[in-house]
């Protein structure tokens, strides 16, 4: 997630957290502020170089990866402040910050693998609804047992949309000869 984003999800968490509360609200802001450090420290000791906009770039691959080798997004650092945050409030308020920036930095982490089941689930009910319509057969050439596929009978580049209305199902060689493709093999 861009140190924008985290910084501005910060801060509105920190004013609700405010309103509820009370309390320190920009130390919401500080802590996130303060882990997206973490990312930079990382990135100067694995490359012993200082250079800011090429160390969040592979920070982020990184925290793809795994956060073990940024010490800030461990959950025993974080528990550790917030336990020692018990005796003095405001370290508290700054481990309740870095919780927010690691649920972050995971949300950030898996929101592709969601986006990518979201779209897969849409297209196979979209495929279902066209091929009950085509009976299960190609529309081409009216094959049937083969693999069907999804096609658009206005592109999407000219302006059709992804609509049962503007879909039809074809075996894959009728769908590689509309589209101009060389024939896959079955």
């Amino acid at each position: 997630m861009h140190p924008v984003w985290h910084a501005a999800l910060s801060t509105a968490a920190g004013l609700i957290y405010r309103r509820r509360r009370g309390r320190f609200p920009w130390l919401w802001w500080v802590a996130g502020t303060l882990v997206d450090l973490d990312h930079y420290a990382w990135y100067v000791f694995r490359t012993r170089r200082w250079h800011p906009a090429e160390a969040w770039i592979l920070s982020r691959v990184a925290l793809l990866r795994r956060h073990r080798d940024m010490p800030l997004h461990r959950w025993p650092v974080i528990g550790s402040v917030w336990l020692i945050g018990r005796l003095w409030p405001p370290l508290a308020e700054i481990a309740w910050g870095m919780v927010f920036h690691r649920l972050l930095d995971t949300f950030s982490r898996h929101w592709p693998r969601v986006r990518y089941w979201r779209r897969r689930r849409r297209y196979y009910r979209l495929w279902a609804v066209v091929a009950e319509r085509a009976g299960y057969r190609c529309e081409r050439c009216g094959a049937t047992g083969v693999v069907l596929e999804l096609h658009h009978r206005i592109p999407e580049a000219q302006g059709g949309r992804t609509h049962p209305a503007n879909l039809m199902v074809l075996c894959r060689p009728c769908h590689d000869r509309a589209h101009g493709r060389p024939p896959r093999p079955r």
